[in-house]
């Protein structure tokens, strides 16, 4: 089976939509029987793929990419977000390939909550990536909530969850040393966009820390100055991703506070499962798919989005040592079967090979 990926971005990008492409990428690169072509950015791929180099020329690339599907006779095309809507249009019109759009989140909706798309922007965006997800001869879904909205609009839809590379996040991990020793340090690494809950983490961790000032919040973003003043919340500069686990290491819980919005409650934040990976006691809220990835009080604990109360009461829990290590035991057991980056890459292999 001859397969083209098209991505509008670099795989050699270490941040969360190429993290994830290049991993499911790899493992399809690496399926008997697939001959696997990738369209990106790349200087050079750093995948076992043939590779056609992108110049966001848009309409003398898609030329290119419909002369090289029907030279090749290429049998699937696989675009990697709704970005890619241009180029599986052209393949649907002028190739016999079947068209396979790869969902990273709705697009739409982040600008919208973000204040980068008006509603009159929102609504045209939203009518077109309608009618792509009505051509598509099948949509993958990083989530099963993303899974239900997309069946509105076509009903071959499934869900490939995000995964881990377990080799990398794993608990024997030596803890970073610029991060100091002592206490119970709440951690956060990412970026800092308003559906992140960044300000109602350090809301709720400072009225924690009044009362049980064994706490402390330890935060690992490129974005530091923009968000808080207080000498108590300890900022770290971004590092290599690489270099992300040692951070995690350091922290004896783990925290992902989204709010309760259109954007989190279709999608699911992909350091999930990489936190539980670690080892390390996990608490989020209960937006997008964290409830069907954490079972509450076995591998992590949930709170219900923007409660205040709710989530202080689970940090307060969290002082029981006996409770942190029963939950950091299940963490990883819990995801290390069954969202590895190999088996979402094997779930897509067998998609693709049957749509």
């Amino acid at each position: 089976m001859k397969i083209v990926a098209f991505y509008r971005g670099k795989l050699s990008d270490r941040r969360g939509t190429p993290i994830r492409v290049s991993h499911l990428l790899s493992g399809l690169a690496r399926t008997e029987a697939i001959e696997l072509t990738i369209f990106s950015w790349d200087e050079e791929l750093p995948l076992p793929a043939s590779h056609v180099r992108l110049f966001n020329k848009h309409l003398k690339e898609g030329i290119a990419l419909v002369r090289f599907m029907r030279k090749n006779k290429t049998d699937v095309i696989l675009g990697h977000t709704v970005a890619t809507w241009p180029y599986l249009l052209l393949a649907r019109l002028f190739t016999r390939a079947k068209v396979v759009l790869e969902m990273h989140g709705f697009l739409e909706e982040e600008g919208l909550e973000y204040g980068s798309y008006g509603s009159l922007r929102y609504r045209a965006y939203r009518a077109l990536a309608h009618r792509l997800y009505a051509l598509c001869d099948l949509i993958t879904a990083s989530g099963e909530a993303a899974s239900q909205e997309l069946r509105k609009y076509n009903k071959n839809v499934v869900t490939i969850f995000g995964g881990a590379d377990m080799h990398v996040f794993r608990p024997d991990v030596a803890p970073a040393s610029y991060v100091p020793r002592g206490g119970l340090v709440i951690g956060y690494a990412g970026n800092l966009r308003k559906w992140q809950g960044i300000e109602f983490l350090i809301r709720s961790f400072e009225k924690l820390k009044v009362l049980h000032p064994e706490f402390r919040l330890a935060i690992l973003s490129s974005e530091g100055k923009r968000f808080t003043q207080n000498p108590e919340i300890e900022v770290y500069p971004s590092v290599p991703p690489e270099e992300v686990p040692a951070f995690l290491a350091a922290c004896d819980m783990l925290v992902i506070p989204r709010p309760l919005t259109r954007v989190t409650s279709l999608n699911t934040a992909g350091k999930l499962i990489e936190y539980l990976a670690m080892g390390r006691v996990v608490v989020a809220s209960e937006t997008g798919d964290c409830a069907k990835i954490i079972e509450d009080d076995v591998s992590g604990l949930l709170y219900p989005p923007d409660d205040e109360e709710k989530f202080l009461e689970v940090m307060v829990r969290l002082k029981d040592s006996a409770l942190r290590e029963r939950l950091c035991r299940k963490a990883r057991e819990s995801v290390e079967h069954t969202f590895t980056w190999e088996r979402q890459a094997a779930l897509l292999a067998e998609c693709v090979r049957t749509v």
